[in-house]
């Protein structure tokens, strides 16, 4: 039975794959961004995870441009800062290794202790991890469940003081179109202690739970809070994150987007004045997309939300 299920996972996430890359280059191409119509940042904070690379990079290069102050949080700073050098603007680098919530915990204290912080303008979940071997984070956690979802909850929910400090704050969480393979059958198994590890399967879970985190959020939360979750698939793009499937890059990688078009969903979702306000969106090709229907569960919904909450050690999300 494990075997066929992990077939199947192979499956469902290359046919979805192999779907999205003919619709972004087909019937719904990628359009450019105007950086001259995006809105200036005039020294407005965005605090980015896993901005040293790939399309978060690409992202971080736009916001500089703009005039955002960026606050990278990745596990190796020097290495971030150095990947930016003859980069002009206000930038830095903060240590964060999302594989554990001792380090999530001290990268938001920190922010929250600087007198040079006021406030958050946007929150980018951005960093993320696919289709690895089985692994563990510090906490026992399942590594792409932990890292994608958990982590991104976490230190959402101990950053919400600054986010709630400045008008129409946004958190833009980073998903993927694999989320249309997730399926949460076995909340007692989140973890994969039981269950026959299924690196796919597990990677379209960590990525469903960031729709249902941002959907659950919203018609919750949302209004009472003032801020704006919204989640993104960025496309099908030609980056490191693809490092346990390589194969993929190397017959498709002509098809695939580029990671400055990657990154432009994400700068929209962060930004953009067309969606001011919209909270609880799924955003695919820089437009509102229609998510998987599971994500609308309000009881699925819950039932994360709780789990999450334990798993993370939170009583109340802010």
């Amino acid at each position: 039975m494990g075997i066929l299920t992990n077939v199947g996972s192979f499956f469902t996430l290359n046919a979805i794959g192999a779907w999205k890359m003919g619709q972004e280059q087909v019937w719904d191409r990628h359009k450019a961004l105007n950086e001259a119509e995006l809105p200036k940042g005039d020294g407005k904070i965005i605090v980015i995870t896993g901005g040293n690379r790939g399309i978060g990079f690409e992202a971080v290069k736009v916001f500089l441009k703009l005039g955002y102050r960026v606050i990278i949080g990745c596990r190796r700073p020097q290495d971030c800062l150095k990947s930016l050098e003859g980069h002009e603007g206000a930038f830095e680098a903060i240590a964060l290794d999302l594989t554990s919530f001792e380090s999530v915990r001290k990268f938001a204290k920190e922010l929250l202790d600087r007198e040079d912080v006021k406030q958050i303008d946007v929150l980018a979940n951005n960093a993320g991890i696919m289709m690895t071997p089985l692994n563990r984070t510090k906490e026992g956690h399942e590594s792409q469940f932990g890292v994608n979802h958990l982590a991104h909850f976490l230190l959402t929910s101990l950053l919400m003081p600054l986010l709630r400090a400045t008008p129409n704050p946004r958190v833009v969480n980073v998903s993927s179109a694999a989320h249309f393979g997730g399926r949460f059958t076995d909340f007692d198994d989140l973890g994969w202690k039981r269950n026959s590890y299924n690196r796919e399967g597990a990677y379209a879970n960590s990525k469903v739970a960031q729709v249902l985190f941002t959907r659950r959020f919203h018609r919750v939360h949302g209004a009472e809070t003032g801020v704006n979750m919204i989640a993104i698939h960025p496309g099908v793009v030609n980056t490191g994150l693809y490092e346990h499937v390589g194969l993929l890059t190397t017959i498709f990688g002509f098809a695939m987007k580029t990671p400055r078009q990657g990154a432009e969903t994400l700068i929209h979702a962060a930004i953009g004045a067309d969606i001011e306000g919209q909270g609880g969106i799924y955003l695919e090709n820089s437009h509102v997309a229609t998510p998987l229907a599971l994500t609308a569960d309000e009881n699925v919904q819950d039932k994360l939300w709780k789990e999450s909450m334990q798993f993370v050690g939170l009583e109340k999300f802010f």
